[in-house]
């Protein structure tokens, strides 16, 4: 019933079907006020209103009728008709249809002309997903033995950093944030190479990168010689390369890897390489330093990016874990990395026994593997290797290959 106070105040006004509306004006020279439709009775006609600055329609009109009015300002509607949340925010002119099935908060920031209609399923602004990920980087290469009279061996390469949403990230950073993406949009996707190994000093690992995320790869290992030159010097990266004869190590990057370490021993062995989830430690005997450990990662329960191991001198080489290579015996190569994992390269072996040079071991490439909803659609470019999984709700997506860098990933 219409409340018996407004009646005796205003007069009630009947729309076209016979149906009361009580009208009340705050300002009847400013037209400013609100207007009242019974919410006891079902009107079953348009409701047509000049509305400015301030005005609010407060309703309950049938679902299968539109609201047309002239608005001005950010005039509020709300009726039972437009679900809750949906503020216009529009310079809307004579007689544009709002849909009774306008979807829950979305926002029409729009200039909308003459006769516009506002289309139910409304997607203003575009939706989105969130989207877990692991990001690695390639791995450094380890340093070669570069002369074949007596010297140093080559010490390990770093890691590749790493960058991860899920359970653990590298250098003893937080855990990171989930990405937010839009629908139907290209994001970058580039999977790193290991750095080369050759007889002089390592060559650093290629950054890998997905939207927003990119990790950087990892420090290549100094050189085994006699001096400490710029070539014995570990280089910077994700994780740092370590240093041979007491040459400078190479940094990590703050939440991706550790540093390497500078090799300070007098028994000819090097050090080996920085990992994601540590440093090496210092070399004590001939034999090589183990690589910096690496850490190991949810989104698919295996361990990644593990410094290279440093090169032996008359001895063994040091151990690399969770996907570095292993420093090389005696007069034996550095070895390469594991692929996909990120690791450093194993420096080369050294001896006065013998006159070979040898090579520092490859960086491994890295890898991205990313997490989505099972009802979403991740298509990519020609460029680019992937496999998936599917489980409990979700798509398991593991990159391991992009043949350039203008890679992409479109999720719909």
């Amino acid at each position: 019933m219409i409340n018996p106070n407004i009646k005796k105040q205003y007069p009630v006004i009947k729309m076209p079907n016979g149906h009361p509306v009580s009208a009340t004006m705050y300002n009847r020279n400013t037209s400013q006020g609100v207007v009242y439709v019974n919410n006891e009775d079902e009107i079953n006609t348009d409701l047509v209103a000049n509305l400015y600055a301030t005005s609010t329609v407060v309703a309950n009109i049938n679902l299968a009728h539109s609201i047309r009015s002239n608005l001005s300002a950010t005039a509020d509607v709300t009726d039972a008709t437009i679900t809750k949340g949906i503020n216009l925010e529009s310079s809307i002119s004579t007689d544009n249809t709002v849909s009774a099935n306008t979807l829950v908060s979305k926002l029409l920031e729009s200039n909308v002309t003459s006769t516009g209609t506002l289309a139910a399923e409304l997607t203003v602004g575009g939706a989105g997903i969130n989207v877990d990920y692991l990001v690695v980087a390639g791995g450094g290469a380890g340093g070669g033995r570069s002369l074949a009279t007596n010297c140093y061996a080559g010490a390990g390469g770093g890691a590749g950093g790493l960058r991860s949403s899920v359970s653990s990230t590298g250098g003893g950073g937080t855990v990171e944030s989930i990405l937010s993406l839009s629908l139907n949009t290209a994001y970058s996707i580039i999977v790193g190479a290991g750095g080369a190994g050759s007889t002089g000093k390592g060559a650093n690992g290629v950054n890998s990168k997905f939207a927003t995320i990119e990790s950087i790869g990892g420090g290549g290992g100094g050189q085994g010689s006699v001096s400490s030159s710029t070539n014995e010097q570990g280089s910077n990266g994700g994780s740092g390369g370590s240093g041979t004869f007491s040459a400078t190590k190479g940094n990590g990057t703050i939440g991706q890897g550790y540093d390497g370490v500078s090799s300070s021993s007098s028994f000819g062995s090097s050090c080996g390489g920085g990992g994601a989830g540590g440093s090496p430690s210092q070399v004590t005997s001939s034999t090589g330093g183990a690589g910096g450990i690496g850490v190991t990662n949810n989104i698919t329960s295996l361990s990644y990016a593990g410094g290279g191991g440093g090169g032996g001198y008359s001895g063994n080489g040091g151990i690399a874990t969770q996907g570095g290579g292993n420093g090389g015996n005696t007069s034996l190569p550095g070895s390469n990395a594991s692929i996909n994992r990120g690791g450093g390269g194993g420096g080369g072996g050294s001896s006065n026994l013998t006159s070979t040079v040898n090579n520092g071991g490859s960086g491994g490439s890295g890898v991205i593997v990313i997490k989505i909803p099972d009802t979403i659609t991740a298509t990519f470019t020609a460029g680019v290797t992937q496999t998936s999984s599917t489980s409990e709700g979700f798509k398991t997506i593991t990159i391991t290959a992009t043949s350039n860098t203008l890679q992409t990933v479109t999720f719909s």
